[in-house]
């Protein structure tokens, strides 16, 4: 995010949005809840916090270089639409990160999840917004054969043909969405 004009969807109570601010040109957290903005406001001073459906983001056109979401894309009950809204914000050259449970790694259902999707969903779901994404899973089930997983533990990282560094990667049990409109140079992020 060094440099870069950032965008933290889900940003909850701000302590990402701040960290990313240590480092970016400018960082806007949005958030649905005027709790968990107000919180982050009191905390952090950096980041322009804003209270905001992730649905219809109000922002012009090509606003950010970096668009992150942890852990918040399953909360959504329009994903497409909001991929849409991610895509339109996404400045040229841009990188999108969506972090999202992986089903096949999880048990039981999270009443506050709207959809937690597959591989093969995501897929679908990224594949008529982007022109070019790859998804990473850091806990590949045994037998699992996809065409863009990878498994970062067992061979170099690749995202967008570029060497990425592995140094903190954690084991999850998410699936990392990386997207752009461009396939090289990878945006950096």
């Amino acid at each position: 995010a060094a440099g870069k004009r950032v965008l933290d969807v889900g940003c909850g109570t701000g302590y990402g949005s701040d960290y990313l601010a240590g480092f970016a040109k400018s960082v806007v957290g949005i958030d649905y809840s005027k709790a968990a903005i107000r919180l982050s406001r009191s905390k952090y001073s950096r980041p322009d916090f804003r209270v905001m459906d992730a649905h219809k983001l109000e922002f012009p056109d090509d606003s950010f270089d970096f668009i992150i979401s942890t852990e918040n894309f399953e909360h959504l009950s329009g994903q497409a639409t909001h991929l849409r809204e991610v895509s339109r914000v996404l400045a040229p050259g841009g990188l999108a990160l969506i972090a999202t449970p992986n089903p096949e790694l999880t048990t039981g259902v999270n009443e506050f999840h709207a959809k937690e999707n597959s591989y093969d969903e995501l897929c679908a779901l990224l594949q008529p917004v982007f022109h070019h994404f790859e998804i990473l899973e850091n806990s590949i089930p045994h037998g699992l054969d996809r065409p863009r997983g990878k498994d970062p533990a067992s061979e170099p990282l690749l995202i967008f043909g570029t060497p990425v560094d592995k140094t903190h990667l954690s084991n999850t049990h998410s699936f990392f969405c990386l997207c752009c409109q461009q396939s090289s140079p990878l945006p950096s992020a």
